[in-house]
């Protein structure tokens, strides 16, 4: 067990946004005993829609909050875009690890693990002292649609160094092992997991189903995640017009450039926006048929579908556009490449959506991957490493630049 270590986060995601992998990850390790410096993306632009963060410490636009007894959460305002750029990358390297030092020396954190999602921030290997470098891949981030091909060039630059000089690395999908596995030998798979316990309430008596939801005509298909450019808006829109009887609900915030005036005319198709992770179950609870709507690019079929996990955990049947990830749970998921399949596959899990036995091997399959057994095994390999380079000089933190 890691315990009684320090740790800072660089990540790709809002503390209070969408809650993914990585705020479970660290607030595992938080409540296991280690103190964690979770680090909000400097690009982030949901801040203000979430409302003022409350701190004990505000510098220069940056926030730190104390979420827990051992996990504080830095939010640094909004960057210039122009990280690929050496003179805003270094200006705002430069910045954010001034920041991140003094709180390390405030609250007087011990030589941390430095764990790393967002690999422009590669720069900070240089600034800040550490005793293990973690390099972790949840998606392909090269391949994010919104960026143009200096962009990518420049991400795939860092990311092949980091991975080169990180300690350990994890990847959440065989494809991405496959794209770095040359880099560095310490790489491991390290899937995605769902919380078991909060999701099987789906199918609790006495959980309620949400009024917004209640009201809508059967059957329900529900898509619960961030609606982003890799969201398959095309094929919600198809299935909505060939099924107007049906009711789709899409659970989960808005990606900015997302145009959804679109489906103002598509009356059967709802958007109700993000929910808390708590609230989840109870709408699983009232939705039919789940749906995993992704485009079909080269950063979706390295994607490990988080959402997969919940449905299956909640005891629903999912119907989904192909990605490998899927493909692991053979007949338990229902796989369709065009909107007239779509139907059918939704059909015909519609007919079987209350089955007791199927809802019970919905459940089984995912039982391999509760966050408990994920973050266990993640938490091996880190020890391995900890107890390698035990005695090492420390890297990184050339202090005074």
């Amino acid at each position: 067990m890691i315990a009684q270590e320090d740790i800072v986060c660089i990540s790709t995601s809002e503390w209070d946004f969408l809650w993914t992998r990585k705020q479970r990850l660290m607030a595992r390790l938080a409540k296991q005993g280690n103190r964690v410096l979770y680090v909000d993306p400097a690009y982030a632009s949901r801040s203000e829609r979430l409302g003022p963060k409350k701190g004990y410490r505000v510098a220069y636009g940056t926030h730190v909050r104390q979420v827990s007894e051992s996990l504080w959460v830095m939010t640094p305002p909004l960057s210039l875009p122009f990280g690929r750029f050496h003179w805003s990358r270094n200006l705002s390297d430069r910045w954010l690890a001034k920041e991140i030092r003094e709180f390390l020396a405030e609250q007087r954190f011990r030589l941390p693990i430095l764990w790393i999602y967002w690999p422009i921030t590669i720069a900070l290997l240089e600034r800040i002292p550490y005793k293990l470098l973690i390099y972790e891949a949840v998606d392909d981030i090269a391949e994010y649609p919104t960026f143009d091909a200096a962009m990518r060039r420049f991400i795939r630059e860092c990311e092949t160094e980091i991975v080169k000089r990180a300690d350990l690395v994890f990847v959440t999908s065989p494809e991405l092992l496959k794209r770095r596995a040359e880099l560095n030998p310490n790489i491991f798979v390290s899937s995605n997991g769902v919380d078991v316990q909060l999701f099987s309430t789906a199918q609790d008596p006495t959980v309620d189903v949400p009024n917004d939801l209640r009201g809508l005509p059967r059957p329900i298909l529900g898509f619960i995640g961030g609606i982003a450019p890799w969201t398959d808006l095309d094929l919600a829109i198809e299935v909505a017009l060939r099924k107007p009887n049906w009711s789709i609900v899409l659970i989960g915030p808005v990606d900015s450039g997302i145009d959804i005036e679109r489906f103002n005319g598509v009356k059967n198709v709802h958007f109700f926006g993000r929910r808390p992770p708590e609230l989840l179950p109870s709408y699983l609870k009232g939705i039919d048929v789940c749906l995993n709507l992704f485009k079909r690019t080269p950063l979706t079929q390295a994607v490990n579908p988080l959402k997969v996990y919940e449905y299956l955990a909640a005891g629903k049947p999912v119907v989904s556009t192909p990605m490998p990830e899927v493909e692991k749970f053979g007949e338990m998921v229902s796989v369709a490449d065009s909107p007239d399949a779509f139907v059918d596959e939704i059909e015909r899990a519609i007919a079987c959506r209350a089955h007791p036995e199927q809802i019970k091997r919905r459940a089984e399959a995912v039982g391999p991957y509760s966050w408990d057994t994920i973050f266990d095994q993640a938490m091996a390999q880190v020890d391995r490493q900890l107890q390698k380079v035990a005695g090492r000089s420390p890297s990184g933190g050339r202090r005074g630049t």
